[in-house]
């Protein structure tokens, strides 16, 4: 959990194989709602899964857009966003 807790992206792929912690982004996807961090869960999510969390539980899941079902939000870049609190 400890290395979860450093600023950067943690990138972990199908396997479960950890390819990169703390590792920055240089992302040009400009979030409305948020800063770097929500930039870099999007940029994840074009290829992916990209996830935020935050200190204060918040949880956000974003994937490019497809049949968007319940829960899950439109954001611009074409992008759905899922909100989890934990």
């Amino acid at each position: 959990m400890e290395l979860l807790s450093l600023d950067g992206a943690t990138v972990i792929n199908q396997c479960g194989k950890y390819l990169a912690i703390g590792y920055i982004l240089n992302s040009t996807l400009q979030s409305e709602s948020g800063g770097g961090r929500d930039a870099a869960a999007r940029m994840l999510g074009s290829k992916g899964l990209g996830i935020k969390i935050s200190e204060d539980g918040e949880v956000k899941l974003y994937r490019k857009r497809g049949n968007n079902t319940s829960g899950t939000s439109d954001v611009s870049g074409g992008f759905e966003e899922i909100k989890i609190f934990i």
